[in-house]
């Protein structure tokens, strides 16, 4: 099976578990930042191996 084929069945896949988004852009940016920050402050308190 080619790359192209794969491609194609997985995009249908997608499509077909698609759902409509009810997040709105500002609630998605809010929880981006909340994200952002945790992941900051497990920088910091983890220290490098």
């Amino acid at each position: 099976m080619d790359h192209q084929t794969t491609i194609a069945q997985r995009q249908q896949q997608q499509r077909q578990h698609s759902f409509p988004c009810t997040v709105t852009d500002r609630e998605n940016q809010m929880h981006i930042e909340i994200l952002s920050e945790n992941v900051a402050l497990f920088r910091r308190r983890t220290p490098l191996a």
